[in-house]
């Protein structure tokens, strides 16, 4: 079966459905009731008011902001029992924002995280502050900004590779993709320009000019990739596999250096980052020690303890992380969805993957190692 590409663009699919479904999910899934989601709305808050770096107090980590901002109940309450989400925003927005009082909050696992992955969620605190909007406002004002930038990310991700473009388009669209892009997480730009760089990566691959434009733009996700999640800057080395002869140069050694350029670049930019809170960090955990730097250390002297790790990990746990990954919602399993959605949603996976396998005839020169 061939599809229309022209007539039916994937990008304005993932448009119509990610909106409508990600203005679901932001009214009806509880209000921080995503993973982590009320201590990135304190970091989010926080940055909103130019403050970058934590505040370290003993061995606390976090920021100095309202107690009204501290004190906003959960949406569900202690117990997670399912509530009314607009009747519970209407008797909390009698709830003031008071800026004068203020305390010191521990958010330890997300006060280290790059004012980057807060640019959305901030602004649209900030602009509620601007109108003196009530906490429980702010809170759904950063996870409609956060919502809004996952949506213009995706659009332009699928929008500009030029393969594998109902692959991306089933991938954003899962349950799990969509809860994370209407929280306040440092997920959503993340997966995000993660996206983006992919995207732009594909074009390259098939674009017999580069311009210089298009290699700083590379440049330019990359680097903001590494700022959202140091780790993330791995995915500048896909850059590797732009053929040569696709740089607009006649210098051998350009094309060598562009892509020597873009990695060194996306790895100080990320070493810069963690060097600059690596005295504000704070193990999440005093009972044991565990520290990044042995972990790392441990996994490149012994890297089979590494390897026989992640073997363990998948071999006993595989099936229920793979489905967790689809169809598990909320803190705690909140909404658990049956086992035929986690197989419904991969299968999705799949007929999209097919799908380019259609569209995608004209790319076969560059090979199937090039497509996967």
């Amino acid at each position: 079966m061939k599809v229309d590409v022209g007539r039916f663009p994937p990008q304005y699919i993932f448009l119509i459905i990610g909106t409508i479904f990600g203005l679901a999910f932001l009214y009806s899934n509880p209000l921080f009731n995503k993973p982590d989601e009320v201590r990135h709305f304190w970091r989010a808050y926080q940055v909103s008011e130019g403050v970058f770096i934590p505040i370290k107090q003993g061995g606390a980590l976090g920021g100095i902001i309202p107690d009204s901002v501290i004190n906003i109940p959960n949406i569900y309450g202690a117990n997670k029992t399912l509530n009314q989400p607009l009747r519970y925003f209407k008797q909390q927005s009698k709830t003031p924002l008071v800026k004068n009082k203020r305390s010191f909050v521990d958010f330890s696992n997300t006060a280290l995280y790059s004012p980057v992955v807060y640019m959305a969620s901030s602004l649209g605190i900030f602009i509620g502050k601007a109108i003196n909007a009530p906490p429980v406002s702010l809170a759904y004002l950063g996870s409609l900004f956060n919502l809004i930038a996952w949506l213009v990310l995706c659009y332009f991700a699928i929008k500009t590779t030029p393969i594998g473009k109902y692959f991306l388009l089933a991938i954003a669209l899962s349950p799990i993709s969509i809860q994370q892009a209407t929280s306040m997480s440092a997920d959503t730009l993340t997966a995000g320009f993660s996206f983006i760089l992919i995207a732009l990566i594909c074009r390259s691959l098939y674009e017999n000019k580069i311009t210089k434009q298009h290699l700083y733009l590379i440049l330019g996700t990359a680097a903001l990739l590494a700022l959202c999640k140091q780790p993330y800057f791995i995915l500048s080395l896909l850059c590797l596999i732009i053929p040569h002869k696709n740089f607009m140069t006649k210098k051998p050694k350009q094309p060598f250096l562009w892509k020597t350029f873009i990695i060194s670049t996306t790895f100080i930019t990320a070493a810069l980052w963690a060097l600059a809170i690596s005295y504000y960090f704070t193990p999440t955990r005093t009972d044991v020690a565990i520290t990044p730097y042995k972990q790392i250390l441990l996994s490149l002297t012994n890297p089979m303890i590494f390897f026989n790790a992640l073997y363990t990990t998948y071999a006993t746990t595989g099936l229920s992380l793979m489905s967790d990954f689809v169809s598990t919602l909320g803190i705690g399993k909140l909404i658990k969805l049956p086992l035929w959605f986690s197989i419904l949603v991969y299968l999705t996976f799949f007929i999209g993957f097919i799908l380019n396998l259609e569209q995608d005839q004209s790319h076969k020169k560059m090979g199937g190692l090039y497509y996967l």
